[in-house]
């Protein structure tokens, strides 16, 4: 099915002109541009490659229990899909900046 699609689609472009084809992108990526609004306004952004757990475990130096009790206690910063847990290094590294606070208590640690 896809390789059908993907020859129409060759077809379908041979049939316009490199004009229409231009119009045809500049829609698309102003389409793209309200969707990600981040994109217009830092068009020289670099996307930043989610990291696993792993990954996050060998950065600070921490083993993968502790790493799901901060998970669980709100300290490290994630991101779940379906079973999936990544993360963002500068998330990470950005949330552990935040001062410690007791769930419970609603105070912070002392140092």
């Amino acid at each position: 099915m896809k390789k059908e699609f993907l020859k129409e689609f060759i077809f379908k472009t041979q049939l316009l002109t490199e004009e229409e084809i231009n119009l045809i992108a500049d829609c698309f990526v102003h389409k793209l541009l309200k969707q990600v609004p981040s994109l217009a306004t830092n068009p020289d952004r670099t996307v930043e490659e989610p990291i696993k757990m792993r990954e996050v475990c060998r950065l600070l130096q921490i083993s993968d229990t502790t790493a799901r009790s901060w998970m669980a206690k709100g300290t490290l910063s994630f991101h779940r899909i379906g079973s999936r847990v990544f993360f963002y290094k500068s998330q990470v590294l950005s949330s552990l900046e935040q001062p410690l606070t007791s769930r419970k208590e609603g105070k912070k640690w002392k140092a």
